[in-house]
């Protein structure tokens, strides 16, 4: 029948019997003498004075039957699988009653597994039956019922099957069949633990009908689009790993120490104690693999990871994916040519052009200082979204010394590109032929009030519209006292060209007093002398 049954020394018991989760740290003796130490999430049997057995998997030794037993107390019992599972090998133990209740026991056969029990016990030895005692749980498994459709199992088998057969096939497999108005209803025998969903009753039914009169046509397969988001994905990582950086891949647990509780999902069932929260962002794991590395010598590194972020907010779980990134570069590293500092603006830089390589320009974004935005990035972090949305969608700065303390020598700059926010904006790209004609490139140094962004200037200077200027660029920033203490001297690089005809020097200096005359209108702008 597959039902375990323990018996006790009915004269050293106690009655009535109940069923209770341990205290923590309670010291039991087990059938041999040999103690183990339970927590909380053990279920045990007691009676008015102590534990007589651990549910599910052993008695104990203050109960045992031994060669003096004159009356005895058979146990026959129904433990949910999640209550006894893994807790045999949580004590180092392996018992068939453990193994039978971990993978599903009956909970309808108790009554007749102890009738024949007492059948069999009869046929070898006279017994005289004294009491029957039933314990009944408030939470007794309710029969399952599961929803299905014959146009499913139609879809799902490849072929129409007579509804009649299923019906009947059905029933004698035990299946109880129901009908309302939302549809046809399964009630699954209470002895079928492996059968949960619509798929399972399908598989039942062609495996008597009989897989091998399915026919076994290929499927339709067409092309498919990569969602937007898995897009992104492949070309920000293509980008990445094209400026020398290295895709880190991590698991998603971290310590307490690294989260939020209040925001941050804790683990029922963590791998190790220490790691028993989903994390809220990839720089812990990548700080990690930075510190380990820079301990083994490791002086430069660009390092980026893409993955799922995972928090509670308004009390439901929310799920994210997220591409993160580092770079750190010692100061003191040596070579024959001069390299770029990996500072904050190296990395603004690279991830400027990895906006503009999936198709953004200037123009999309808004971004403004930020003091404090999380827990990594401290003051003069920056904020980057989208001119149409709220939020913001990226963050760059230097990470908290908090979490480089291990790497002295330099900061680690990181940035934080929030996919979810960003993946809903698709901008198709204008493909244009290039000009056969010349180009041609003027330099403007001019003197320019201290706090006003570049990219106001940008943004007054595109907004001319004007036929000829095809881009420009800052080239050149120098501060100096001779300047005076408001000001700043910036040389921008203007590349004129036209798609009809070769410019001449009258058209290319007409645009430049244009820009000239706006810059001096709206900002105060003049040449340098």
């Amino acid at each position: 029948m597959g039902t375990p049954l323990h018996v006790f020394d009915r004269d050293k018991l106690k009655l009535p019997l109940s069923v209770n989760f341990a205290d923590e740290d309670e010291t039991v003796s087990i059938i041999g003498g040999e103690k183990k130490i339970l927590d909380s999430s053990i279920a045990t049997i007691r009676d008015r004075n102590a534990t007589v057995a651990i549910a599910g998997i052993i008695g104990c030794d203050n109960s045992s039957v031994t060669s003096e037993t004159k009356n005895f107390l058979v146990e026959s019992a129904a433990f949910l699988p999640n209550v006894i599972m893994n807790k045999a090998r949580k004590l180092s133990l392996n018992t068939d009653a453990s193994v039978r209740f971990e993978r599903g026991v009956d909970s309808t056969m108790q009554a007749n597994a102890l009738v024949r029990f007492l059948e069999l016990l009869n046929a070898v030895t006279s017994v005289k039956f004294k009491n029957f005692y039933k314990f009944k749980s408030k939470n007794n498994p309710s029969s399952r019922k599961i929803k299905f459709n014959y146009e499913d199992l139609n879809a799902f088998a490849g072929k129409k099957i007579p509804p009649r057969f299923v019906d009947k096939l059905l029933k004698n497999l035990g299946f109880t069949l129901s009908k309302n108005k939302q549809g046809f209803y399964a009630t699954v025998p209470s002895h079928r633990f492996d059968i949960s969903i619509k798929e399972d009753i399908y598989e039942e039914v062609l495996r008597v009908y009989g897989f091998d009169k399915l026919p076994a046509n290929l499927p339709l397969a067409g092309p498919s689009n990569l969602k937007t988001s898995t897009s992104y994905v492949q070309r920000v990582s293509n980008f990445l790993i094209a400026n020398g950086y290295q895709e880190l891949m991590h698991l998603p647990f971290v310590q307490k120490t690294y989260v939020n509780e209040a925001k941050s999902i804790s683990l029922t069932n963590p791998i190790n104690n220490e790691e028993s929260y989903l994390r809220d962002s990839l720089f812990f794991s990548m700080i990690n693999s930075l510190a380990k590395n820079y301990k083994k010598g490791l002086r430069q590194a660009k390092f980026f990871e893409v993955g799922k972020l995972f928090s509670i907010q308004s009390k439901k779980y929310k799920e994210e994916e997220c591409i993160s990134g580092i770079i750190f570069k010692c100061k003191k590293t040596k070579f024959w040519m001069t390299e770029p500092n990996f500072d904050f603006f190296y990395m603004k830089q690279e991830i400027f052009g990895m906006l503009n390589f999936l198709g953004f320009d200037d123009e999309d974004f808004s971004y403004e200082r930020e003091n404090k935005v999380n827990m990594f990035f401290g003051k003069n972090s920056l904020s980057v979204r989208l001119r149409n949305q709220k939020d913001p969608f990226l963050y760059i700065g230097v990470i908290d010394h908090l979490y480089t303390k291990e790497i002295s020598e330099t900061d680690v700059i990181g940035f934080e590109f929030n996919l979810m926010k960003f993946k809903s904006i698709q901008k198709k790209k204008k493909i244009s032929l290039p000009s056969v004609f010349p180009f041609a490139e003027r330099d403007l140094n001019l003197l320019v009030p201290k706090d006003l962004p570049f990219k106001d200037i940008s943004h007054a200077i595109k907004s001319l519209n004007t036929p000829f200027l095809k881009r420009f660029e800052v080239i050149d920033l120098f501060e100096d006292e001779n300047l005076g203490s408001k000001n700043k001297s910036i040389t921008i690089r203007f590349v004129l060209q036209s798609k009809q005809k070769s410019l001449t020097d009258e058209e290319i200096n007409q645009t430049t007093a244009l820009i000239l005359t706006l810059l001096k209108q709206k900002f105060s702008i003049a040449l340098k002398e």
